[in-house]
């Protein structure tokens, strides 16, 4: 368990201070601390006792460790997000399908489109005004070719809340099917 070994680090001990403090052997914690085996409850009562924490601290801080870390922004995506605060463009497919089915009403739709088309506009124009760096310019390109998946998308999105009649639509009674 990571979480023992950050939890035990912040507290400033050594892994000899917490067996001490904790009457595990410094063994014992180092083999949890590198993942060889999990915790019995008695052991790990008595790790969150020394380190001043609850059971339940170290589980959820276990979970964030654990939990995958979001992927880095394309250059489309700092670009986007720099000059208009969001970047719909150059989400990955499966995010950009989680926006679009997170749209609750049409107004919601109405708004991702705006956003959409803006950032397609705003792409184009620096197309137009500059020469930017060929990676740039790539990442750029792929996301404008975007659009128009998006603008689909949108359009059933749209489609459904009108059929709906706008109430009691959530992103689970919706299944869309990207065009990405």
């Amino acid at each position: 368990m990571r979480a023992i070994k950050v939890l035990r680090a912040e507290a400033g001990l050594t892994g000899i201070e917490l067996g001490r403090r904790s009457g595990v052997p410094r063994e014992t914690i180092s083999r949890l601390e590198h993942g060889h085996y999990e915790p019995t409850a008695p052991t790990l009562q008595k790790l969150a006792r020394a380190l001043g924490v609850e059971v339940r601290e170290i589980y959820l801080l276990e979970e964030q460790l654990d939990a995958p870390k979001a992927p880095a922004r394309s250059l489309a995506g700092q670009w986007f997000r720099t000059r208009l605060g969001h970047d719909y463009l150059a989400l990955p497919d499966h995010e950009g399908v989680r926006v679009v089915a997170a749209a609750s009403s049409i107004d919601d739709v109405v708004a991702i489109k705006e956003a959409v088309d803006a950032e397609r506009d705003v792409a184009k124009s620096f197309f137009e005004d500059h020469d930017p760096e060929p990676e740039l310019r790539a990442s750029l390109e792929m996301a404008v070719g975007k659009h128009l998946y998006w603008r689909i998308d949108l359009e059933k999105r749209r489609q459904v809340l009108r059929d709906a009649g706008e109430t009691a639509v959530s992103s689970n009674d919706v299944r869309l099917v990207a065009a990405f």
